[in-house]
This record gives structure tokens, C-alpha cells and sequence, in this order.
């Protein structure tokens, strides 16, 4: 979702990627799971949203800090930013990589956080 971070961190000037993802994510999760289980397998479900209102755009961004407490102006810049985003057939894509991993066979060692 690069799209929606980048817009995030132009209009707030925050980061792109959020912490959370650096904390836990496909690739940061892979080794913390695979010390406390024998099998970790990550099941990728790459894809792509066809955004066609920008005010949806607007509404997602808003949703979570610092967005829920933008000011006028900085909502003025947050659609102005979005709006940049829309091709000429009115649509904005944001390719989407999600997944879910699946563990098992927890080891009986392993030091539980």
C-alpha cells in the first residue's frame, strides 16, 4: 500500500512505513516465529485495489493518527494529495501484500514472550 504511505507522509510528514509493519511483518515475523515453532510458512495473498472515489482515499487516511486529527488545512493538502494520485480514468491502484502465516509444532524449548 506505498501509495497510501507516501501520500500519509507527504500531508503529515510522518513516515512512509508504519512502525507496526516494521515490528511485525512478512519478513520480521519470519524469524521471530521460527524460534518458537519448527515449521513457519508464509502464505502471501498479493493484490491490487481499483480505488474510483478519492474520498474513500481521504476517509482511509483519516482513519488512523495523525489523519484522525487533521486540521482544515491539512485535510485541504490530503485531498489535493490524493487527487494527484487519480490517472486520467479516474481511478487510483494500490497493490496490496497481505498474507497470514501458519506455525506448527510449537517447540517445547522455546522462550515464551
Amino acid at each position: 500500500m506505498t501509495p497510501l504511505g507516501r501520500i500519509r507522509a507527504d500531508v503529515f510528514g510522518v513516515p512512509e512505513v508504519s512502525e507496526t509493519v516494521h515490528a511485525f511483518g512478512a519478513e520480521s515475523g519470519f524469524a521471530m516465529l521460527r524460534g518458537q515453532f519448527d515449521e513457519v510458512a508464509w502464505h502471501g495473498q498479493p493484490h491490487e485495489l481499483r480505488c474510483t472515489d478519492p474520498a474513500d482515499i481521504v476517509d482511509y487516511v483519516r482513519s488512523s493518527p495523525p489523519g484522525e486529527d487533521a486540521s482544515p488545512a491539512d485535510l485541504a493538502r490530503l485531498e489535493a494529495a490524493v487527487a494527484d494520485h487519480f490517472d486520467r480514468h479516474g481511478a487510483m491502484v494500490v497493490s496490496v501484500d497481505s498474507g497470514v502465516f501458519v506455525c506448527r509444532r510449537p517447540r517445547s524449548g522455546a522462550e515464551r514472550r
